[in-house]
């Protein structure tokens, strides 16, 4: 009876440890994968919003009101993206 109490102060410690240094790592797990899902996620929203050719519109006026003449509800938006009446400018125009 003695032996087995020896034992098994010996093994709580290390069973605590090894349960806390488990929960530890999923929750850290859980957490790595949460942040490189959210920056996988904003990374594709950049290179969509990239795709729209506003600035580099002929129609394009530069105006903080009217941004686009032609479709003022579309300038800047995803909608733009697929614009059928967008023309390259001639003009080249610092991207600021």
């Amino acid at each position: 009876m003695y032996i087995l109490v020896l034992t098994f102060r010996g093994v709580v410690p290390s069973i605590y440890s090894i349960t806390f240094t488990t929960c530890l790592s999923i929750i850290s797990l859980r957490v790595a994968l949460s942040a490189l899902k959210s920056l996988n996620r904003g990374w594709k929203n950049l290179v969509k919003l990239h795709q729209i050719p506003c600035d580099r519109c002929a129609f394009f006026t530069g105006e903080f009101n009217l941004k686009c003449p032609v479709h003022p509800c579309k300038a800047f938006n995803e909608q733009a993206i697929d614009c059928v009446d967008y023309e390259p400018s001639l003009i080249a125009r610092s991207r600021v």
